[in-house]
């Protein structure tokens, strides 16, 4: 990935990359739910919504996938791993041929399938170290680096999902909490569920991702 990824990033692949009409008429339908800064027209559409925070969390599958990633001593996967991500994870010593300690499923499991309350001080990290970084910026006012809205790209059971959801709305200073669970998509979106997620995520100022599962995985069709 090293290697490949400095062509790819400067090849047409990514520098005429964009998304289908399709995709970018979810995102102004549902304007309301997310950002007034979507309540325009698809080829508007902004690149970033500052005072928004992305979160990837995957369920689903993952609740034994996980563990088989804890036991063979996995590293973060694919794009994960491309240099100067703000965050990388070195598997912790101790492991063993297909098993591992305790201790290091535990981080792990915190990596792969957070619970509620690791998203939530996850979250607090991020939104503290972001608001910090930015005070720094000479001339930029405090409301304008707060970060105020959450989306949370998911194929999470609903009950889960608004456990969750419920978690920020206590825990958190947000006027918006919203997830894959809480948009309105057409029949022909909602087969394309998981590219409006990566859609909107891709706007967001700070996103905060599954570091061995890639955006392009979820469905918001799975596990409803």
């Amino acid at each position: 990935m090293n290697t490949v990824y400095p062509a790819l990033s400067s090849s047409p692949i990514f520098q005429e990359f964009s998304w289908s009409p399709l995709i970018l008429s979810a995102l102004t339908a549902n304007a309301k739910l997310i950002t007034p800064l979507f309540d325009t027209s698809p080829s508007a559409l902004p690149d970033t919504v500052p005072d928004m925070i992305a979160l990837h969390i995957r369920r689903g599958d993952y609740f034994d996938h996980c563990q088989n990633l804890g036991k063979w001593s996995s590293p973060f996967m694919g794009w994960n791993i491309v240099p100067g991500l703000a965050n990388s994870f070195e598997p912790p010593p101790g492991g063993g041929w297909g098993e591992n300690t305790p201790e290091n499923m535990e981080i792990y499991m915190r990596h792969c399938l957070p619970s509620v309350e690791d998203v939530i001080n996850r979250v607090k990290e991020a939104k503290s170290s972001w608001e910090d970084r930015d005070a720094l910026s000479v001339g930029v006012a405090e409301e304008e680096r707060r970060l105020k809205r959450v989306y949370v790209a998911t194929n999470g059971k609903r009950e889960w999902v608004k456990e969750l959801e419920e978690a920020l709305k206590k825990e958190g200073e947000w006027e918006v909490v919203v997830s894959s669970r809480d948009i309105k998509l057409t029949d022909e979106q909602l087969y394309v569920a998981q590219a409006v997620d990566m859609a909107i995520a891709q706007r967001a100022a700070v996103f905060i991702g599954n570091g061995v599962s890639c955006p392009e995985c979820l469905s918001s069709m799975e596990q409803d």
